[in-house]
Formats: structure tokens, C-alpha cells, sequence
């Protein structure tokens, strides 16, 4: 057993990957100590298979709601913004295009074209470095075109 004193932390809402991550595994998020620790809890105990809980329904369901929910709130006006999303077919990323399906049309119902949105898919693309780095030029060049 080990264990460390941490001192001057405050108890605040947990940033918006670690929600995200919980809800995906059907836990509700309390604040950043109880989440950091369950997060952590769960890892431990070899409980967390991100590529199965992410492609199984329930997870899916819970973690789809959150964030049409989140995204319908908190979207910023279509013509003053620009928004690049996108992801593979393999390993994780596999179970993220249904819901990538649901975010592009929110975003269509909410006014956003592609001139302000875009969204790809890259076949035989996984959820790692190697990917992203072979595609970091596109959002790149959408987001910072002249």
C-alpha cells in the first residue's frame, strides 16, 4: 500500500473527458476527488476495456444522451465558429460512429454547414498517435484557413 498527501485541492466539477469516460462505463460523475478516485478504482481493478463498454448499448445510450445534451446546450452560433470532428473504424473509434452519426445531425438541425462543421471518417484509422498524426493537417488547415 502506498499512499501521498496532496494539499490546496478544491473540490470542483470533474473536467469534461473524465464525465465523458465514466458516463461512457455507466457511472454517474460526482466532482473531480470521487471521479479521479472511481476512475482510478476502476482501473486498478482491471474493470475498464474501453474498445468493449464503449461498443456495448448501454454505454453507448448513456453516453450519446450526455453529450447531444451537452451539445445542444452549449453550442455557439453556426456563422461565428468553426467545429472539425472526426475519427476512425478501428479500435475505439469503431464504436464512436453512431453516435458521430447523431452529433452531424444536431449540428445540421442547429443551422451548422460545412463551412463552419466538418466531420470525417477514416477508414482503417485507430484511436492512437500514429492516426492522428497521419491526419493532423486536415482539421488544421479547416480551422486556420485564410
Amino acid at each position: 500500500m502506498a499512499a501521498k498527501v496532496v494539499k490546496n485541492v478544491s473540490i470542483a466539477p470533474s473536467p469534461m473527458w473524465l464525465r465523458m469516460r465514466l458516463y461512457a462505463a455507466g457511472v454517474r460523475p460526482i466532482n473531480n476527488i470521487v471521479d479521479i478516485t472511481t476512475e482510478t478504482k476502476r482501473r486498478t481493478e482491471g474493470v475498464m476495456r474501453y474498445e468493449q463498454e464503449i461498443a456495448a448499448t448501454s454505454s453507448q445510450v448513456a453516453m450519446s444522451k450526455f453529450i447531444r445534451d451537452y451539445l445542444n446546450d452549449k453550442l455557439p452560433d453556426p456563422n461565428t465558429a468553426y467545429i472539425y470532428m472526426d475519427c476512425g473504424d478501428r479500435t475505439i473509434d469503431a464504436g464512436y460512429i453512431p453516435l458521430q452519426m447523431q452529433i452531424n445531425e444536431l449540428f445540421k438541425a442547429k443551422g451548422w454547414g460545412v463551412a463552419h462543421f466538418r466531420c470525417k471518417l477514416f477508414p482503417g484509422h485507430a484511436h492512437d498517435e500514429n492516426s492522428w498524426e497521419s491526419r493532423l493537417h486536415i482539421p488544421l488547415e479547416f480551422l486556420i484557413k485564410k
